[in-house]
């Protein structure tokens, strides 16, 4: 699926283990915006 097909990808947390999981399965993320609670 081509960037332009695929919906917007946010990803609402400032683990790097979970952006490292998602890039090893090929997605990358448009953007990433943690939450900001204590």
């Amino acid at each position: 699926m081509s960037a332009a097909q695929r919906p917007r990808l946010v990803l609402a947390s400032a683990s790097p283990r979970r952006l490292e999981l998602l890039r090893q399965i090929g997605i990358e993320p448009d953007a990433v915006d943690p939450a900001e609670i204590d």
